[in-house]
């Protein structure tokens, strides 16, 4: 499992991520990204880039990866947005919202809850 302790590489993947010619390549740096979560912090920005990758598993591995990132990923909240709405690829697409959500859920966790109201 990746752990904190891979974190000073989360530089070099978000760079790989970005920049590497083959998909499978990408594909893992997103991946790992996501295993180390908000313990990757200014990587998520390489993850917001990712969302346009010309592969659809890429796009979706960095949705999914940018909903592990907690508070880092907020500023990212409108590009997640944009490929829940209009990605081609549905997998991308349910990628992002599931991030959203969690993402979304995790700022309400410090709000009260407010009780469902009831069927008369």
């Amino acid at each position: 499992a990746i752990g904190p302790a891979a974190a000073p590489a989360a530089d070099a993947l978000g760079k790989v991520l970005v920049n590497d010619k083959f998909e499978s390549v990408r594909l893992a740096a997103a991946y790992a990204l996501g295993e180390l979560g908000e313990e990757a912090g200014d990587a998520a920005k390489a993850l917001g880039q990712a969302l346009q990758d010309p592969d659809d598993e890429v796009r979706q591995e960095a949705a999914f990866a940018l909903g592990e990132f907690g508070d880092a990923a907020e500023p990212l909240l409108p590009a997640l947005r944009k490929a829940a709405d209009n990605d081609p690829a549905e997998v991308v697409r349910q990628a992002a919202k599931d991030a959203i959500d969690k993402l979304t859920e995790e700022d309400d966790d410090d709000a009260p809850k407010k009780a469902a109201p009831k069927d008369k």
